[in-house]
């Protein structure tokens, strides 16, 4: 059985449509699904992954069943470099420099491993 991930994507989507469709703002729509913050769904939104925990927060409150996200397509290793950016980016431990340099080390890891 092939690796799979969900469909990121497809939540992507349907969470900035749902947004506009009810005219929330990210305020409003976090506080409507609970538990989760307005900057979370704004990374999100432009490409973050969200937790297993938000990830399930949101499918509830899409109405997505798990199925259809879960099961949506292989995984891409081409977005792996863009989503360790993406969580580095989000760690508060981490200033954004020295988040970026390491996305800029793990990108050109990645890309000499792939490569080869």
């Amino acid at each position: 059985m092939a690796d799979t991930e969900p469909n990121y994507e497809l939540v992507r989507e349907r969470l900035r449509r749902a947004r506009m469709r009810k005219n929330l703002s990210l305020r409003e729509a976090a506080e409507d699904i609970g538990d989760v913050s307005p900057s979370t769904l704004s990374r999100i939104e432009r490409g973050a992954t969200p937790d297993i925990v938000t990830l399930n927060r949101l499918l509830a409150w899409l109405g997505l069943q798990r199925d259809a996200v879960f099961n949506a397509r292989p995984a891409n290793p081409k977005t792996t470099p863009r989503q360790v950016e993406v969580l580095l980016r989000a760690d508060k431990k981490l200033d954004p420099r020295t988040a970026k340099t390491l996305a800029k080390i793990f990108d050109t890891a990645y890309r000499e491993m792939t490569e080869s």
